[in-house]
């Protein structure tokens, strides 16, 4: 039978349509697999002819295990994690299963709504590429009873999956670049101060410094935030003081881009002036002008890490301790960065 415009077309319709059972069908529907193939045959051309389609929030509801998953983000407008986003939603479709994004806008607040979110739908699965890794957050994330995968943000030792970065935040290797070609003044255009990249990232650029005998000026050191506004309102911090650095070392691509649009805008030449270097290595970075200097942080094998890991909870094909696989970092050279010039006064 087709079902009538209007009429509700329900698990109980299919099963009539087919001839078999409300549970044949339920099975069918999570787990086609263990059904065999006559019967299945028969329900896919029911489901067919009725036009059913499967609520799967309901399922998961039923079942405490939907087909759901959730990946939170702190900003999906970032190429590192708008690139990851689309990678890791692939993969999820291709392994039968729905990737919803939750942007928190790099505030813990909505990290914790987005976690909540996680258990209203009983999603199978969350992907934490947040920003935060206060004891509420790890605790949320750990309590819920759903898989978790920590991606760039959480260090070693948390209750749970991760995928992440040396904990110097590859920031170390733009400094000792820097320093190898003469810098001695450098700056740093940071993330936020409270978050673990933040403080991930100000690491390996203090280490550095520190490891090439250079002065930390504490003036030159300004957190913002990891958004290109921030990077803009950095670099006017950082000229603000009368005295001017031959580079600024930045917390990703998108701080460098405002960096660089900021000391465009005052009449600063990039690399004559200042040099500048980036992390992440997004797309842009390749054409921006000058193109960007940066270290690489690829989202596309963040994704394939945290997707095969999450896999094997779910299948259940792995049930040990929690795991932590880092993820290389290597610097791009490019046109951003030059030998210092004799260091100017405003």
């Amino acid at each position: 039978m087709t079902s009538l415009p209007g009429e509700q077309v329900t698990i109980r319709t299919v099963a009539a349509e087919a001839g078999v059972s409300v549970s044949t069908v339920s099975r069918f529907l999570n787990h086609p697999e263990i059904v065999i193939q006559e019967t299945r045959e028969r329900i896919q051309e029911a489901i067919r002819r009725t036009g059913f389609v499967p609520n799967i929030a309901a399922s998961g509801l039923k079942t405490r295990n939907s087909k759901m998953q959730i990946l939170l983000v702190p900003d999906i407008c970032n190429p590192f994690y708008s690139q990851m986003a689309k990678h890791l939603q692939w993969l999820s479709r291709e392994n039968g299963s729905i990737l919803l994004v939750f942007d928190t806008g790099e505030d813990i607040e909505q990290e914790l709504a987005g976690i909540s979110l996680a258990r209203q739908i009983s999603a199978s699965g969350i992907y934490a590429a947040s920003v935060f890794s206060e004891n509420k957050v790890i605790k949320e994330l750990s309590e819920i009873n759903s898989p978790v995968v920590g991606i760039n943000s959480y260090p070693k030792g948390v209750p749970f999956d991760a995928v992440g970065v040396h904990h110097l935040g590859g920031t170390n290797l733009a400094v000792e670049y820097l320093a190898k070609l003469g810098h001695t003044e450098i700056a740093f255009a940071g993330g936020k101060p409270d978050s673990v990249i933040g403080e991930s990232r100000k690491a390996g650029f203090e280490y550095a410094m520190k490891k090439a005998g250079l002065e930390i000026r504490k003036e030159w050191v300004c957190e913002e935030g990891f958004s290109e506004k921030d990077g803009y309102r950095a670099a006017n911090q950082i000229m603000d003081g009368g005295r001017m650095p031959t580079a600024i070392c930045c917390a990703n691509d998108l701080v460098a881009f405002g960096v660089i649009r900021a000391l465009t805008a005052m009449g600063f030449s990039v690399p004559d002036a200042v040099s500048v270097t980036g992390m992440d290595d997004t797309p842009f970075a390749a054409t921006a002008q000058p193109e960007l200097t940066s270290v690489t942080n690829d989202g596309v094998l963040f994704a394939q890490q945290a997707f095969e890991m999450m896999k094997s909870r779910v299948d259940g094909t792995y049930k040990g301790a929690p795991r932590f696989v880092e993820i290389p970092n290597q610097l791009i050279i490019r046109r951003s960065t030059a030998a210092p010039r004799t260091r100017r006064n405003f």
